[in-house]
């Protein structure tokens, strides 16, 4: 491994350094670190929480490029869904955008939990899941329900493919 150096996406430990870095993961090395107990001194960080602990660099740095493959396979969000939502009628094409985009979820949960069905595959990519969760605080703060927008735009889909409706 090449020594590099990589501009730390979080703060650590006094004396952790930043080894590897993609995605929005990072590979810690803590062996010099002040609090170093003679356990795991590698950890892998993930820009939404994940954290794993493991004894050798190669163990680490295997874990987080598996995380960043993972990561690079998920289609980033349309523009158009990062941009923030400043009015109702921006919220609610920012819902439909979402469901148009295959994107849609259940509101109450949170984005850096959703997986796509039959594959489990993250929904949203870890440096993406805040922009999600920043914009849901925005649509929430119109006089509207974003849940009934949704369904709308379920059920005309369903409307529309069964010939119902038309």
């Amino acid at each position: 491994m090449t020594a590099a150096t990589f501009t730390p996406l979080q703060s650590y430990l006094p004396g952790c350094v930043v080894v590897w870095q993609r995605e929005g993961i990072e590979v810690v090395d803590c062996t010099n670190s002040e609090d170093a107990d003679g356990g795991a001194a590698f950890a892998v960080f993930s820009l939404e929480g994940s954290i794993a602990e493991l004894p050798t660099l190669e163990s680490a740095v295997q874990l987080a490029e598996k995380w960043a493959n993972e990561e690079a396979a998920i289609k980033p969000l349309p523009e158009a869904v990062k941009a923030p939502v400043t009015t109702e009628a921006e919220a609610r094409a920012w819902i439909e955008t979402l469901y148009r985009a295959g994107l849609a979820f259940h509101f109450d949960d949170d984005p850096a939990e959703m997986e796509e069905r039959g594959t489990r595959q993250r929904t949203f990519r870890r440096d993406e899941v805040q922009i999600v969760r920043d914009r849901l605080d925005e649509v929430y703060g119109f006089n509207f329900c974003p849940h009934g927008v949704l369904i709308d735009l379920i059920e005309a889909a369903e409307s529309k493919a069964t010939g119902e409706g038309a």
